[in-house]
């Protein structure tokens, strides 16, 4: 079968979108970026926390930004999804091995991850030589001194400005009074501190996950900036269809074929990409009619509701 006669969608449903993909969220990026030069200059961290209903595109969100804060500011972005994990000593392991693995990336960040490992050498990594299975010990000496570990990693960073670290999907962790209480005194040991620790940390989850760390530790909530991802706005979605479908030579027939397209998008992400799969697929000519736009919202709403 010739694969050139199927051309290449530019939505991505089913997929965090690509930060060359990403619209709107201007005011809600400006939240978070406007911190950075204070970061970057005072060596004064600062904390992000971002909430958002399933669907609202929030892990495209911080990827989006962790993009932008390494284009515009040159701080090394940091992401993992600690899904499925709710305790800190696997949180702890999984911050670990996502930085040394983001550090082997280059010859002075394999430089830096030996200088660190120079007294506990027996450590093995698959891929770069560290691997921290069965070493707890450890995972909870550096979970107990964990402002030294990023203050440590941090100062070494020579090539970057700072460390942008996103933490997802920390669901598991809102069930005790443990992550809280641990996060709470990390953040006032580094207020205290007299030592520069350029790191934005950024964590992400539900609204009412939030509210539960909140209840276990009322002081947990005045740490954060919260940046509340809701639905996009009519113009953005409008943006979004026009400037995707042009990438691909297409165009609507007419306005009403782009508005049942912007309204049935609900102002939400994983709607929006999914509708505009669905239509591209059915598209003649290079002309989106309104017949081909209400196929793709039908076969659009088929496809979520099997999800």
């Amino acid at each position: 079968m010739d694969g050139s006669i199927f051309p290449e969608s530019p939505f991505e449903p089913g997929h965090h979108v690509s930060p060359d993909n990403f619209k709107g969220r201007e005011e809600d990026i400006v939240k978070i970026i406007r911190y950075m030069p204070k970061i970057i200059n005072q060596g004064i961290p600062e904390h992000f926390f971002v909430i958002g209903k399933r669907g609202m595109g929030k892990t495209s969100f911080v990827k989006y930004v962790g993009n932008k804060v390494e284009e515009d500011f040159h701080m090394l972005p940091i992401y993992l999804n600690n899904e499925g994990r709710d305790s800190i000593d696997d949180l702890i392991q999984l911050i670990l091995e996502t930085i040394f693995k983001e550090l082997d990336k280059t010859k002075k960040g394999k430089k830096i991850i030996e200088n660190f490992f120079t007294s506990i050498n027996e450590i093995k990594l698959p891929g770069i030589g560290i691997s921290l299975e069965n070493k707890q010990d450890f995972v909870r000496g550096v979970k107990n001194n964990f402002s030294e570990f990023l203050l440590n990693i941090s100062s070494s960073l020579k090539d970057y400005n700072g460390i942008f670290l996103i933490i997802d999907d920390i669901n598991g962790l809102s069930k005790t009074s443990e992550f809280p209480n641990w996060y709470k005194g990390l953040s006032e040991t580094i207020d205290f501190s007299d030592k520069k620790v350029p790191i934005a940390f950024t964590l992400v989850s539900y609204r009412d996950n939030f509210n539960k760390l909140t209840e276990h530790n009322p002081s947990f909530s005045r740490i954060f900036h919260i940046i509340e991802i809701d639905h996009l706005d009519d113009g953005d979605i409008r943006t979004f269809f026009v400037e995707n479908f042009e990438k691909i030579n297409m165009s609507f027939e007419d306005e009403k074929a782009l508005q049942e397209m912007v309204y049935y998008s609900w102002g939400m992400p994983l709607a929006m990409q999914q509708i505009g799969e669905e239509t591209f697929w059915n598209v003649k000519n290079g002309i989106i009619t309104e017949e081909v736009v209400i196929n793709g919202i039908l076969n659009a709403a088929i496809e979520i509701g099997k999800k």
